[in-house]
């Protein structure tokens, strides 16, 4: 049954009988805001003032139970049930400086940086790819599908540079590791994303990474020290085991040249006793001689009495990525000044005559 989707902001209706609201007003052209398109940024807010919907689930960083009491809902996450009318949430919040465009890329080179984590470092044909620290592009290689990842380098470098989880079930990420080779052409398109570096953020930054989260914070982290080197900077960068870390020799690096950046490296799984024994190979006199155990929001919690007047930045898992959220709010962080990155597994379209069940279920890993 066709419903009539009437948007306060836009003067001609929208009719649909199954798409979300954002992807019924999206086919319509009308602009509405969005970014992720899954129920995890929060940018296609909007009140429901009249109607009903149904709502698939959705992350609490994205739209709270208060909210969604208070009569908010998820454009990207509901379903019209009746005819309905909606406003589409006017946040104020900065607009990225760069528009998405498609760009060619050649490999340069890949490293297994850990058990778990892939660097991968692409060529740009032509113009560098600009971007503000923290935002992603689309990669796609040849019939694969296209996967989300967030760039670590400086916008306008020579080189692109990801991190890249792998897993050996996952389409994309297992064909980088096993199959890739430098002088391979990819296609990227980007930038996208709203969880950005803002350029009022003069004073103190709070920065939480989690695995492979660690991407988008190192280049929050490389831009500003760039750009206001002065700046305190505290890096939180969890893994669940010492067998999980990547990047550390750089951490280490930033440290030793910036003595206003801390990095704090916690071992969410390991046990206290491993922790002792494991000797860290960093050598800046502000960074612990062991690494710290526990979950990241309770590590950086226990840092500081109050951060209010702090923003926020953390990249990494939906239940990670919340965790923090929460603790942040709860230590004093302004929700307008929490910006999120959350990495999940995408699906990717697989027919039934692909290898069955199993195989298709796999394939909702990266």
């Amino acid at each position: 049954m066709v419903k009539q989707i009437l948007i306060e902001q836009w003067p001609h209706p929208v009719e649909t009988s199954k798409d979300t609201i954002l992807d019924a007003a999206l086919k319509a052209g009308i602009p509405y805001p969005h970014d992720c398109r899954s129920g995890e940024c929060g940018q296609c807010k909007s009140r429901l003032l009249q109607g009903e919907v149904r709502h698939d689930p959705c992350l609490n960083v994205a739209l709270s139970p208060q909210e969604r009491r208070d009569g908010f809902v998820l454009a990207c996450r509901c379903r019209p049930k009746t005819d309905i009318v909606v406003f589409w949430q006017e946040t104020g919040a900065q607009q990225p400086a760069f528009a998405p465009a498609s760009h060619g890329a050649t490999v340069h080179k890949i490293e297994r940086e850990s058990r778990s984590v892939i660097r991968l470092w692409l060529t740009p044909v032509g113009a560098p790819m600009e971007f503000m620290a923290g935002q992603y592009a689309r990669l796609r290689i040849g019939d694969l599908p296209a996967r989300s990842y967030s760039m670590a380098n400086l916008s306008g470098a020579d080189l692109l540079e990801f991190h890249i989880t792998h897993l050996p079930e996952g389409l994309v990420s297992d064909h980088i590791a096993r199959r890739l080779q430098p002088g391979d052409t990819v296609h990227l398109e980007g930038p996208f994303g709203t969880a950005h570096l803002r350029e009022e953020h003069e004073d103190t930054i709070l920065t939480v990474a989690g695995g492979s989260g660690l991407a988008p914070i190192l280049s929050i982290v490389r831009t500003a020290l760039a750009k206001r080197p002065e700046q305190p900077i505290h890096l939180y960068y969890g893994v669940r085991e010492h067998g999980d870390l990547h990047a550390e020799e750089e951490l280490a690096w930033l440290a030793d040249r910036y003595s206003n950046l801390w990095v704090h490296i916690v071992l969410t799984k390991s046990t206290q006793a491993e922790t002792h024994q494991i000797q860290t190979r960093l050598s800046d006199a502000h960074l612990p001689k062991t690494y710290r155990k526990g979950a990241l929001h309770h590590v950086f919690a226990a840092d500081f009495d109050s951060l209010a007047g702090i923003p926020l930045y953390t990249a990494g898992s939906p239940g990670m990525v919340e965790a923090v959220r929460e603790m942040g709010i709860i230590k004093g962080v302004s929700p307008n000044d929490i910006h999120a990155d959350v990495f999940r597994a995408e699906p990717s379209a697989v027919s039934p005559s692909e290898g069955g069940l199993v195989k298709r279920l796999m394939s909702f890993l990266t």
